[in-house]
C-alpha cells in the first residue's frame, strides 16, 4: 500500500509539471516528414490588411503542408506533419502576392519568421514590422502559426499593425457578411464588429467599435477611399451604391475596450467584405393604343443605361426582344387584331441585367 501510495504521489506531481509547462515548450518534439503521402492541401478565402488597408484581398490561395519547412527549415520541427499551417499558407500567400521565382530567391525579404521558445514566431510579414492577428472565418486561435491548423474551404484574415503600433492596441474588426447582395439606388444595412479577448482569460469577446466611416477599397492596390456613410452607437450603417458592379468595402475608426493595459482607445483593423450590386426589377404596365398598336411603360431603374422589351404570343411561349431603348416606353405597332400579345421588360447596364418584369398583356 505504501508502495502504491509513492508511485501515485511521483505521478501526480509529474502530471502537474506537465500542466503548467507552455503548450509551445514541446514544439521541438515533433518531426515533419515531407513525403507523398503525408503532404495535404487546402484552398482558401485570404485576406491580409492593417488600420489603413489591405495586402491582399479575398485571393484564393492553394497551400501545402510542406510549404513552410521548404522555405524555413530552420522552423521545421514545429510544423506538423501532413497538416497544412497557418504558416503554409502565409508562404503561399507570399508567393501568390511577389511571385515564386522572387520569393524563393530570398524568403525573408518577404517574411520575417524565427524559431523561439514558445515555437514559431512571425517577426514580418507583407514588409510589417509589427505583426499581427490571425483568424480563421473571424475567430482568433488560440495557438501559434505553426501549430494552428487550416481546413480546406476557411476564410483566412491575417492583420498586420501599423509599424507606429508598439503597443499591439488594434482590433482586427469585421462585417455581419463576408458578402452582400444590394441593388443600386437601394440602401443596404452593414454591421461591424471587432474582435477583443478577455485579459483574464484570453477568450475572444465581441466590442462594438466607435462611430467609423465607411471606406471603398481599390480591389487592385488595396488603398482606401471614404464614403459619407458613417456607423451609429451599435456599429451598423446605411450603405448604398448608384451603379451595378462588385464592390469591395471597408471602414476606418477607433474601438474602446478594455484589455490587458487596461482601458484603451485604438484603431480598429481594416474590415472586408464583398458588395454584389446589381439592377432592380423593372416593373411594366400596357395599354392599348389602337386596334393594333400597344405602349408598354416602365419606371426609370437606378443604374440602368437601357431597357430591352420582349414579346410572345402566348404566356409561356418564346419570347423575342422587339426593341432595345433608353426610353422608359415603348409603342408597338402593327399587331394584329384580336390577337393577345405579352411582354416583358429587362434593365440593362453593360453585362449587368436585371430580372425580366411581371408579363403584361394587352
Amino acid at each position: 500500500m505504501k508502495k502504491f501510495s509513492k508511485v501515485l504521489i511521483v505521478t501526480m506531481a509529474l502530471t502537474l509539471v506537465m500542466a503548467f509547462m507552455p503548450t509551445m515548450a514541446f514544439a521541438d518534439d515533433t518531426t515533419t516528414t515531407t513525403d507523398a503521402t503525408t503532404t495535404a492541401t487546402v484552398k482558401v478565402t485570404f485576406t491580409a490588411s492593417t488600420p489603413t488597408g489591405f495586402d491582399m484581398i479575398n485571393k484564393t490561395i492553394t497551400a501545402t503542408s510542406n510549404l513552410a519547412e521548404t522555405y524555413f527549415p530552420a522552423i521545421a520541427k514545429n510544423e506538423v506533419s501532413g497538416q497544412v499551417s497557418m504558416l503554409d499558407v502565409l508562404v503561399a500567400a507570399h508567393i501568390a502576392k511577389y511571385g515564386e521565382e522572387a520569393f524563393k530567391t530570398d524568403p525573408e525579404v518577404f517574411m520575417g519568421i524565427i524559431d523561439s521558445t514558445y515555437g514559431t514566431s512571425m517577426t514580418k510579414q507583407f514588409g510589417h514590422k509589427v505583426v499581427g492577428i490571425y483568424t480563421i472565418n473571424n475567430k482568433m486561435p488560440a495557438t501559434g502559426v505553426s501549430s494552428t491548423t487550416v481546413e480546406n474551404g476557411q476564410n483566412i484574415k491575417v492583420c498586420s499593425y501599423a509599424d507606429s503600433d508598439s503597443g499591439y492596441s488594434a482590433l482586427m474588426s469585421y462585417f455581419n457578411k463576408e458578402t452582400y447582395s444590394a441593388k443600386a439606388g437601394k440602401a443596404f444595412s452593414v454591421k461591424i464588429t471587432a474582435a477583443g479577448s478577455d485579459p483574464m482569460t484570453y477568450v475572444q469577446t465581441a466590442v462594438t467599435p466607435n462611430k467609423s466611416v465607411i471606406q471603398t477599397v481599390n480591389a487592385t492596390t488595396g488603398s482606401l477611399k471614404a464614403t459619407s456613410y458613417k456607423t451609429n452607437t451599435k456599429g451598423i450603417a446605411s450603405v448604398k451604391f448608384s451603379k451595378p458592379g462588385t464592390y469591395y468595402i471597408s471602414a476606418k475608426g477607433t474601438v474602446t475596450y478594455t484589455g490587458w493595459a487596461g482601458k484603451t482607445t485604438a484603431s480598429i483593423m481594416a474590415p472586408m467584405a464583398k458588395v454584389k450590386v446589381g439592377l432592380s426589377t423593372p416593373s411594366a404596365k400596357a395599354s392599348a393604343k389602337t386596334k393594333s398598336s400597344v405602349r408598354i411603360s416602365w419606371k426609370k431603374i437606378t443604374g440602368a443605361s437601357k431597357y430591352k422589351v420582349y414579346r410572345a404570343t402566348k404566356k409561356t411561349g418564346t419570347y423575342k426582344c422587339v426593341k432595345t431603348t433608353t426610353k422608359l416606353s415603348l409603342t408597338n405597332k402593327g399587331l394584329k387584331k384580336g390577337q393577345h400579345y405579352y411582354y416583358k421588360v429587362i434593365a440593362v447596364n453593360g453585362s449587368h441585367i436585371s430580372a425580366f418584369s411581371k408579363v403584361v398583356v394587352k
